[in-house]
């Protein structure tokens, strides 16, 4: 049934406290000014207000009001609320539909409809803005239906954060601290373990030194021209994410390539050239759907890694010093970088073999898991993008569905 928006919900709108009450030290109320801490379902909280003026409730539905307008998430706690949000909740309790209902029709609200996109909204656009609303049954069928996938993939991003959590704490332990297990289990430096003087510090006795193009452990990939296959996806620096820890989710690419790009192969790590940019792409032998259906740009340099030591070269490309020293050796005026050239200057610790053996059945399997589960992601966020609308619109028939 057709109604609008204040005749279903409570809204409210958000008013800012003054400055003088905002804190970052858990003082107070949960603030959010705007959108700029929100999550992919749940805002992350980083300030508290002593003054709290406006009350988001628990499990209310939070919505940018200002550009970008519509962008949503669901309180997870009690909120203070500035400006830049609202609240909105079912008088049913019924949020979770009233969530994915907003979602689907949020281009009304934006105006993209009527041909004007706007830059803010207000309680009266909001209030009035109509809706087709499904009985309380079928919106509790629909809102569960759509928010078990989207919790299942809240799980999955759980794990593979602590995954990668679990991966750079054993880095740094041993091969940063140097608190490896020695031969009787015990942590080397801590337990004595012998040290000898190097240009990079004190390093354990028997590590070596090497760089990216020595071939002990590492080999740079030299630039090339792919034979370019029109089903294959281009990836280009500009088009992956910024996140330092590969996310198999956030390959975006083109389907124009540049002539020259380079073949992804297995076992090799592959960075962005360009002063200041962190994205960085794992490939493991199992990510057969990256080797065999993508290419990269030459903007990105590749190391492939020999000897069982992908996941030790992953961690160091994701380490600041890396990065730091990265950009310290990149040259260029108008589009600084690193090169082939520059790039082995960068000296890194070649531990003993049966250690980066060990490091690597450890840190391997973990990122198996974060590859696979990541696809997974991939899988249920296209599933759930094309249920939304359907269940919404009444393409899928939800009086069956078992709550």
């Amino acid at each position: 049934m057709r109604k609008k928006l204040k005749e279903e919900c409570y809204i409210t709108m958000g008013q800012s406290p003054k400055g003088d009450t905002y804190n970052f030290e858990n003082m107070g109320t949960p603030f959010l000014q705007g959108r700029r801490t929100f999550g992919r379902m749940y805002p992350i909280v980083d300030t508290w207000t002593t003054n709290p003026i406006r009350i988001a409730k628990k499990d209310s539905v939070l919505m940018s009001v200002r550009a970008p307008v519509g962008d949503m998430n669901i309180a997870n706690r009690i909120l203070c609320i500035g400006r830049g949000l609202c609240s909105l909740e079912m008088k049913n309790g019924n949020n979770i539909y009233l969530y994915y209902l907003l979602q689907n029709n949020i281009d009304k609200l934006k105006g993209k409809s009527s041909g004007t996109v706007f830059d803010s909204v207000n309680s009266i656009d909001i209030e009035n803005l109509e809706l087709d609303f499904h009985n309380e049954d079928q919106q509790k069928k629909i809102g569960r239906t759509l928010f078990n996938i989207d919790k299942k993939i809240e799980l999955n991003n759980e794990i593979i954060d602590n995954f990668q959590k679990l991966s750079q704490e054993l880095y740094k332990r041993w091969f940063v601290d140097f608190e490896f297990p020695n031969g009787e289990g015990k942590p080397y430096k801590s337990s004595g373990g012998e040290m000898i003087e190097s240009e990079l510090g004190e390093i354990p006795k028997g590590w070596k030194i090497g760089n990216f193009d020595d071939g002990v452990l590492t080999k740079i990939i030299k630039s090339g021209v792919d034979s370019y296959q029109g089903e294959k996806r281009y990836v280009a620096t500009a088009d992956v994410d910024g996140a330092k820890i590969n996310n198999f989710s956030k390959l975006k690419y083109s389907e124009k390539p540049s002539r020259a790009n380079m073949t992804p192969i297995k076992n090799s790590v592959w960075f962005a050239k360009m002063k200041g940019s962190i994205k960085n792409i794992l490939v493991e032998e199992y990510m057969e759907e990256i080797i065999n259906n993508y290419i990269f740009s030459t903007g990105f340099l590749g190391i492939e890694c020999l000897n069982k030591s992908t996941s030790y070269i992953w961690n160091i490309i994701n380490e600041d010093k890396f990065i730091s020293d990265k950009d310290n050796l990149s040259t260029g005026t108008l589009m600084a970088g690193i090169s082939n050239g520059t790039i082995v200057n960068f000296k890194y610790l070649i531990p003993k073999e049966k250690l980066l053996l060990k490091y690597e059945v450890l840190v391997g399997s973990l990122n198996k898991n974060i590859y696979f589960l990541n696809r997974e992601n991939s899988y249920l966020i296209n599933l759930r993008d094309t249920l939304l609308p359907k269940l919404l619109n009444g393409e899928i028939n939800i009086s069956s569905v078992e709550v």
